[in-house]
């Protein structure tokens, strides 16, 4: 009997010991995989580092065109210049339609003769508006701001034109 209790605890002992032993084998089949990762890394770094060498040596490159590059003839933006002076255009054309429209949602009758012909009613009389001196300088000094502004927008769609056309042109310097 005592035989049989010793090769059963022997057992029992194995038992105990299998978890440990995959335990064990799990790691030794990471760090495998591991060091054979590793391993393939260097033996691919040495491949190209002798072909490498053999090249340089040799001194006789042959490169193959297999499929030359190609460029169109058709732009692949538009015409900058007539652009930027379709943009200044349409720009100064919606102001203008936009200060149309406002005129004719706020009717302002400069002279009473205006509002006969357009309500068909005569008018009795007129006030005309009467500005201080303040009021005078002030409005001038708007209306020299506005001359100034639109100067100053012409001027700066001609050197636009300029740049594009004798300059570089805004695709150079990007």
């Amino acid at each position: 009997m005592s035989d049989r209790a010793t090769h059963f605890s022997r057992l029992r002992g194995l038992i105990d010991e299998m978890p440990e032993v995959e335990a064990e084998v799990a790691r030794l089949n990471r760090d495998f995989d591991v060091t054979h990762a590793h391993y393939q890394s260097l033996l691919n770094s040495l491949e190209r580092e002798q072909v490498s060498r053999e090249v340089f040596q040799s001194e006789r490159i042959d490169l193959h065109i297999i499929d030359p590059p190609a460029a169109g003839l058709e732009p692949v933006a538009p015409n900058r210049m007539i652009l930027l002076l379709l943009v200044f255009t349409v720009g100064v054309g919606g102001a203008g339609a936009m200060a149309f429209v406002l005129s004719q949602i706020h009717p302002v009758f400069q002279v009473s003769a205006d509002q006969f012909r357009t309500v068909g009613v005569p008018a009795l009389g007129s006030v005309g508006r009467y500005f201080s001196s303040e009021e005078r300088q002030c409005r001038n000094l708007e209306y020299a701001s506005f001359a100034v502004c639109l100067s100053l927008l012409r001027v700066a769609i001609v050197g636009a034109v300029l740049f594009e056309a004798l300059g570089p042109g805004l695709r150079d310097m990007l």
